[in-house]
């Protein structure tokens, strides 16, 4: 009997070795291998140089390529670090700690929730003298989201020529809850751009700052997670003017998302806009 069970030891301590051995010869995961995250490196040293701008697009670089490759948890990771490097520069350079706190909320499930909260941590460090709280939705002259996405370009005037309760879900551009009889007639060209501004149980006021260098006017719609009208103006579109244009976002009480931005145009040149979401404190 004892010879029974020492051969029966000895065999699963031979199986667990070989299943070891087996697990230090898989491959390296790919993104791993190919370096995917020696930007943070790079990051890094932004940050103790002082380019806080810099270090937040090559932290959202590494975040985006993780997102991309399935590592929730190095994508976790490196937004923690966000807040944890705006937290430890507060005293040292409340306006940087502020734009990487920023950075953060950004990336958050519950954008009001982490908002509110840095928000509150910035304004009790800096005792006020930082109120005002920018968050850039579309940057770089409109060539990117501040998700590092490019717009989506669809041709309305094509789709215009389609039965009226067609949906649009079938063809390119991403307008795909619109059917062909809400397309705006005065507009042959759509500009979509995906955001990620989800607010679990509402958001306090708010306001869209589009910010144009284009001589021309041109139309500005703001999706949601309306049920009844996705695309909130969709029927009667914000017109954008060169310059600062400013738009209000009532309180919402409850589940919102700001799941995109449509710019609308007479060409196909890609706008020079920019577009902020901005958030404000008044003394009392």
């Amino acid at each position: 009997m004892n010879r029974v069970i020492f051969f029966i030891c000895l065999l699963l301590a031979i199986v667990s070795i070989f299943i070891n051995l087996q697990k230090f010869n898989l491959s390296f995961p790919p993104d791993f291998r190919q370096g995917a995250y020696s930007i943070l490196l790079k990051a890094e040293n932004e940050l103790s140089s002082s380019k806080i701008d810099a270090a937040i697009e090559d932290f959202k670089i590494a975040m985006m390529r993780a997102y991309r490759c399935g590592r929730k948890g190095v994508f976790e990771r490196i937004k923690i670090r966000l807040a944890t490097s705006g937290h430890s520069l507060i005293d040292k350079d409340a306006e940087g700690a502020s734009r990487l706190l920023i950075a953060y909320s950004l990336f958050g499930r519950d954008f009001d929730k982490s908002a509110t909260k840095t928000e509150g941590f910035i304004l009790e460090k800096t005792k006020g003298k930082i109120w005002k709280f920018e968050y850039p939705l579309i940057y770089k002259d409109g060539k990117r989201t501040f998700w590092l996405d490019s717009p989506k370009t669809a041709p309305l005037f094509f789709y215009s020529k389609l039965k009226s309760d067609d949906e649009l879900y079938r063809f390119a551009g991403n307008i795909s809850y619109l059917r062909v009889g809400k397309i705006p007639l005065d507009y042959y060209f759509s500009f979509f751009y995906g955001t990620s501004i989800g607010c679990l149980s509402g958001m306090k006021e708010t306001k869209i700052v589009v910010r144009s260098n284009e001589e021309e006017s041109f139309g500005f719609v703001l999706g949601t997670n309306n049920r009844s009208k996705f695309f909130t103006n969709m029927k009667n579109p914000w017109v954008i003017k060169k310059g600062e244009n400013e738009f209000k976002i009532e309180q919402q009480f409850d589940y919102f998302v700001i799941n995109s931005v449509i710019i609308l145009s007479n060409d196909l040149r890609q706008k020079k806009v920019n577009v902020w979401l901005i958030r404000e404190y008044k003394p009392l």
